[in-house]
């Protein structure tokens, strides 16, 4: 069994957004790889706990059926990674981006756990702060790890060492998913993508992810948590960056300093 039989890709979807799910399977029609619909969840399943009280104070709000849905849709791909015996990791996608489909092949080759890659971005919605961990890791894309939050879960790479790293730290929905996982320092895997992205948004309507509602009107007790909780997480996640050691991933990763890239790069 090869590696690519080892990938499997799942694109989340509405189940009855048959428009949209017509126009992305238009677009795959020619993909090198298999790849199948995972339907969308529409509240929280078995394993999951809303919590609204906490989402008020950490949010300013509740969060929309939509944002449950999502983040649900991403949980149990992850539980399912678990019980799929034929995987090693999943590509998940949502159905609303544009996609390298021969790249993505590529990406399938590759055994990302045994590279100590449990979790890779193909694609992010915030510019922020990064380090390169390795030039030209696959091809002409880049390793880099960010920093910053960045949001979005429009595409990446999951293998089964991180859903098992992700499930006990995700199973309270207090956030939407993709602030979850940008929360590095919490659940304890680095936040890696792969640049420039492999596969882009295409805009379109959301189904999944509605415009979420207006922050609501807040006690002062509630904003006084709010703000110790955001100062505890600024604290934390300066505290992850001094102590973390890279070094559990640079041999694996053939880890490049920084300082010889740009001989590299001529």
């Amino acid at each position: 069994m090869t590696q690519d039989d080892r990938t499997r890709i799942f694109v989340i979807s509405m189940r009855e957004s048959l428009d949209r799910r017509a126009a992305f399977a238009e677009r795959a029609n020619d993909a090198p790889v298999p790849w199948h619909f995972f339907d969308a969840q529409t509240e929280a399943m078995t394993g999951l706990v809303y919590d609204d009280a906490a989402a008020k104070v950490i949010r300013a709000r509740s969060l929309t059926k939509a944002e449950i849905g999502c983040y649900a849709s991403h949980y149990a791909l992850w539980t399912q990674l678990l019980d799929d015996a034929g995987a090693e990791q999943y590509v998940v996608l949502e159905d609303d981006v544009i996609i390298d489909w021969n790249f993505l092949k590529r990406i399938a080759q590759v055994d990302f756990g045994r590279s100590g890659i449990d979790y890779l971005r193909l694609y992010c919605l915030r510019p922020g702060s990064f380090v390169v961990r390795k030039y030209r890791y696959l091809e002409n894309r880049h390793l880099i790890q960010l920093m910053d939050p960045a949001y979005g879960t429009q595409g990446y790479v999951i293998t089964r060492g991180g859903a098992r790293r992700l499930i006990p730290r995700c199973n309270r929905i207090v956030r939407p998913i993709d602030s979850q996982l940008d929360r590095y320092w919490d659940h304890g895997i680095p936040n890696l993508c792969l640049f420039p992205f492999p596969i882009i948004e295409q805009f379109v309507s959301s189904t999944i992810g509605n415009l979420r509602s207006v922050a609501e009107e807040q006690a002062p007790g509630t904003r006084i948590e709010r703000k110790l909780r955001w100062t505890r997480d600024q604290v934390e996640r300066a505290a992850w960056r001094m102590t973390r050691s890279f070094s559990e991933f640079r041999d694996a990763c053939d880890f490049v300093p920084e300082g010889r890239q740009a001989s590299q790069s001529r």
